[in-house]
């Protein structure tokens, strides 16, 4: 295995004169003149090297697009709710514990570019093993190099603000769209199409459960078993998660899974057709292909602030082979359909907000916890949040079910639901399984592309339709991270303050 490994290298003469020049130019003053001066001081082998792999992973279209990178610093990685923090803190203890989960996102996101890169685009970086592509010996070095940088860095004075004045998450609304495709003018025809929708949804949470309408036959699934644990357990689980110096809730991959357990909804599905039927993601050749033999539905956690404090978001993500029927919207159907269920915890571990959204973006809405709401923020120009219902208060033993529509696969009602014995079962996975999938020719490659668009999940016609609105690939199935759940305006289903925009708490 290549490897850079050695004793460190003193710095020329020329370089330290080089760097008291930049200082001295510019007056010492400058984010610019902390980049300039500790990137002269990094180690070169180890820079060039990430760079190689950055260009190897660019080359392939094989970019993890879950997380952001951060200019000029290979070692960091973001998304919105630590660069909506990092910009905010002061004390340096909160600065190294943001940095460090910064670390993390980007050996993770680095880790599956790696499990998804070619054979031959390992093997052109000089990893080799047993005639055979070295994955873990590349893993290794990049982990390595990560650290040496990191390392030689993190006692720079100015380090904290030279990085944080490079952090950028990417817009996913184009300005120039909207301009070609004079926004302005489509504003009220799709607030009025939204409005409407809103009203047909609002009129259907408006009927008695059973009597929602049944276009096949209602099928529901639970959590498969997990590990027996009650709220005061979970709540303790929580408390010690918060741990750390933002008292952030920050879980690790086991407890991840305990608590997404515990929250898991049942899911209460009108079948009419194998489109209904939600499972794993697999690779079928080149295409996506859901299998309706293994139910399965994915995880992961996000943060928000409310009030300024931190909560646990517990998001669950379902997908179906297609969307059809003739309850779906035409330009809508196409491959591959989902939708995604969002838990949110307040500081006691118990649930104060649902928020459901398709897994475009589209359909957002709000079932926020009557006690904990102290108003609806109504909207002066844009339309109001949608809120169909009220969150239902949990039992002993209930779960949140969610009742989905055949087809359009909307959600009409959210209930609290008791476990019924021997009903059928589905599997809690990591959602990073989606990011790094197998195939069949010991290759392994993302559902997303490197732009967190779903790869044959694409709906031409909507895009066509709604180009003007300014969302590049709207109603194409995306990664988390990437969901604008607004065509008139902007905002991000991952936004930690989404919820302060949209409500007064108590």
């Amino acid at each position: 295995m290549k490897t850079f490994e050695g004793t460190k290298k003193p710095i020329r003469p020329w370089r330290l004169l080089l760097v008291l020049l930049i200082f001295l130019g510019c007056g010492c003053a400058t984010l610019e003149c902390f980049k300039a001066g500790f990137l002269l001081g990094r180690s070169k082998e180890s820079q060039e090297f990430l760079a190689r792999l950055d260009k190897a992973v660019i080359n392939t279209g094989v970019k993890d697009a879950s997380t952001f990178p951060v200019p000029d610093f290979p070692y960091l990685r973001t998304n919105r709710f630590l660069a909506c923090v990092a910009e905010k803190i002061k004390d340096d203890p909160q600065k190294e514990q943001v940095i460090e989960w910064m670390r993390q996102l980007n050996l993770n996101a680095r880790k599956k570019e790696i499990q998804n890169l070619p054979h031959e685009a390992v093997v052109a970086l000089g990893f080799v093993k047993d005639g055979n592509p070295d994955r873990d010996g590349l893993i290794k070095q990049m982990e390595f190099c990560s650290d040496k940088l990191y390392t030689s860095e993190k006692s720079q004075p100015g380090l904290y603000e030279a990085f944080v004045s490079r952090l950028t998450i990417p817009d996913e609304y184009s300005v120039m769209r909207r301009i070609i495709g004079f926004y302005p003018g489509f504003l009220i025809p799709v607030i009025r199409g939204t409005d409407q929708i809103h009203k047909k949804f609002k009129s259907t949470y408006q009927i008695e459960f059973d009597d929602l309408p049944i276009l096949g036959k209602l099928v529901r699934f639970g959590p498969a078993s997990g590990p027996p644990l009650n709220k005061q357990e979970i709540r303790l689980l929580l408390e010690r998660s918060k741990r750390n110096s933002l008292g952030v809730p920050w879980l690790t991959e086991e407890v991840t899974q305990k608590v997404a357990s515990f929250f898991a909804p049942v899911i209460i599905q009108d079948i009419v057709a194998d489109y209904d039927k939600f499972g794993e993601v697999f690779w079928k050749g080149d295409a996506l292909a859901i299998n309706s033999e293994k139910p399965a539905i994915y995880y992961y956690l996000t943060q928000a602030l409310v009030k300024d404090a931190p909560v646990l978001q517990i998001n669950y993500v379902i997908w179906f082979p297609k969307r059809n029927g003739k309850n779906s919207p035409w330009i809508e159907r196409g491959n591959v359909d989902g939708l995604t269920f969002r838990v949110s915890i307040d500081s006691q571990g118990e649930p104060f907000m649902v928020d459901i959204m398709n897994n475009c973006g589209c359909y957002h809405l709000f079932i926020p916890k009557r006690e904990s709401v102290v108003q609806v923020r109504a909207k002066k120009f844009s339309l109001d949040p949608f809120v169909p219902q009220w969150l239902p208060s949990l039992g002993p033993g209930e779960r949140f079910g969610i009742r989905t529509m055949s087809g359009w696969h909307q959600v009409v009602r959210v209930l609290a639901v008791s476990p019924i014995p021997g009903e059928p079962g589905y599997t809690l996975l990591p959602y990073d399984t989606l990011e790094s999938l197998s195939e069949k020719n010991g290759q392994w490659a993302s559902m997303f592309d490197h732009k967190g668009v779903g790869k044959g999940a694409t709906r031409p016609k909507e895009e066509f339709i709604f180009f003007p609105m300014g969302i590049p690939s709207v109603g194409a199935m995306r990664q988390r991270g990437h969901h604008a759940i607004l065509l008139v305006g902007r905002a991000y289903f991952d936004a930690p303050d989404l919820f302060e925009k949209n409500f007064v708490f108590k």
